[in-house]
């Protein structure tokens, strides 16, 4: 959502073009702080993503003990967007960067309770040695498998 809505001048001021053979080191140095400040918005809002992304499978697959890493992770991506929403009504103002600004920080900041809520949660119950290397489906199969009313499949 980031990088494509932030390119659009539809809800900003608009921005001076940027040709590709006007891009050095000594341009970076003179960009105007709005630019800098939303390309490295776009950046660390696509990185926390991965970043969430695979804190979530990883979750998922080895079961950890803790939900600290999640409320870390959110938690630097809502302060970069509370730091971003404080600059854009600030400094530079305009209605798309304050609207964008509010939305990633309230985005941010609701996966973040939610992410303490998931690790008192997890303090609370925490998963069993079995639950950490098994499956749901696996413990289904193996419950079965020595039920006493389980068929013996083998001799058929």
């Amino acid at each position: 959502m980031m990088c494509c809505w932030w390119p659009a001048n539809c809800w900003q001021d608009r921005l001076p073009v940027t040709q590709l053979a006007d891009v050095s080191p000594e341009a970076l140095r003179n960009a105007p702080a709005p630019d800098l400040w939303a390309t490295a918005v776009v950046v660390s809002t696509f990185v926390g993503g991965l970043l969430l992304i695979g804190v979530g499978f990883g979750m998922q697959h080895d079961r950890l003990r803790t939900g600290r890493l999640p409320m870390i992770l959110t938690a630097a991506m809502g302060l970069v967007f509370w730091v971003y929403l404080g600059f854009s009504i600030f400094i530079a103002p305009a209605f798309g960067r304050i609207a964008l600004g509010a939305l990633g920080a309230l985005g941010w900041t609701v996966m973040f309770l939610l992410a303490g809520v998931s690790n008192e949660q997890m303090r609370a119950n925490p998963p069993t040695q079995s639950e950490q290397s098994w499956t749901s489906r696996d413990e289904d199969e193996f419950r079965k498998s020595l039920s006493p009313d389980s068929r013996d499949r083998t001799n058929r």
